[in-house]
């Protein structure tokens, strides 16, 4: 679902940028003062900054609403998964799990420490 949303709002931002650009592009010919390009250029970035505003915190307050945490009144899960990170892969225990299950995932890192401490000659 949040896949589906960043790329909504990437093509819409996109598209909108294109159609700024053209803008931008078909105005260069037109010349002014200092003061009415400083002027133009600062409703630019009101306008640009709002329009950001409007568009992102909607999305990213409905994008909250979906997240995939549990809530406390569903109980604990039936079956816990142990994930491991490793530097180019996963270990998961256990390997299989019913599919018709409550699960619950608890990840870990397994980072690798130098075993001597290198000291740089100066």
């Amino acid at each position: 679902m949040e896949q589906r949303i960043a790329v909504l709002v990437t093509t819409v931002l996109c598209a909108l940028l294109l159609a700024v650009f053209a803008l931008v592009a078909r105005s260069a010919s037109a010349s002014g003062t200092a003061e009415q390009i400083a002027a133009g250029a600062a409703r630019w970035r009101r306008t640009s900054f709002w329009a950001l505003v409007i568009v992102f915190v909607p999305t990213i307050a409905y994008s909250l609403t979906r997240m995939p945490y549990p809530s406390a009144s569903e109980g604990p899960a039936s079956i816990v998964v142990d994930a491991t990170g490793h530097q180019w892969a996963w270990e998961l225990t256990p390997t299989t799990v019913p599919g018709i299950a409550k699960l619950s995932m608890v990840a870990s890192s397994k980072a690798r420490r130098p075993t001597k401490l290198w000291r740089v000659r100066r």
